[in-house]
């Protein structure tokens, strides 16, 4: 096994973890429903951790690549309704349904374009900065925020961020002059 195939199997095993746990709660007790969106949005994840795996072992085939895009965005968007509801918060179904509707067409019209592609990487990585950014929204709006929540919120806002600036860092990175790293090199 390669070393990405271990990694996307540890995490394959750690999302399917998490999913069963929630599943567990959910089963447990009924009125924990935001278990029942957790069991979603790690199911997906999970999904998403399978079809990465093929993508890299199929050579990029642009629906699996636009299949493994939806699931990701599923798996956000799942999040963020389930939040939504553990909050009492109106979930923005509206607002969901077009980014997450946008995304899919605009991932579709870039998939042509290389992978290392700035414009590819901004399409690419914008949906996951506003469905973050909306799921930050949600808990700002909630009534009742304590210290977990305000903490939870401001991950949301620091990965949103990272979201954003992806396709900047690997502008840099591509820009970067390519040098092994040496043990010597690093005294």
């Amino acid at each position: 096994m390669t070393g990405a195939t271990v990694v996307l199997a540890i995490n394959l095993i750690v999302v399917s973890l998490l999913s069963a746990s929630f599943a567990t709660i959910w089963l447990y007790d009924r009125k924990q429903t935001i278990a029942r969106w957790m069991v979603g949005v790690y199911g997906l994840g999970a999904a998403y951790f399978l079809l990465e795996f093929a993508v890299a072992r199929l050579g990029e085939p642009p629906l699996l690549v636009l299949l493994c895009f939806a699931t990701l965005l599923g798996a956000l968007t799942l999040f963020d309704v389930g939040v939504a509801r553990k909050y009492a918060v109106p979930v923005p179904k509206r607002l969901l349904t077009a980014v997450f509707a946008l995304s899919m067409i605009a991932c579709w019209f870039v998939s042509d374009l290389p992978r290392s592609a700035f414009s590819r990487t901004m399409v690419y990585q914008m949906p996951f900065f506003m469905l973050q950014a909306i799921g930050a929204g949600v808990l700002w709006r909630a009534r009742s925020r304590g210290r977990l929540d305000t903490a939870l919120m401001g991950l949301l806002v620091l990965s949103a961020c990272i979201s954003s600036a992806s396709p900047f860092c690997s502008l840099c990175w591509a820009a970067a002059p390519r040098r092994p790293i040496c043990i010597r090199t690093m005294r």
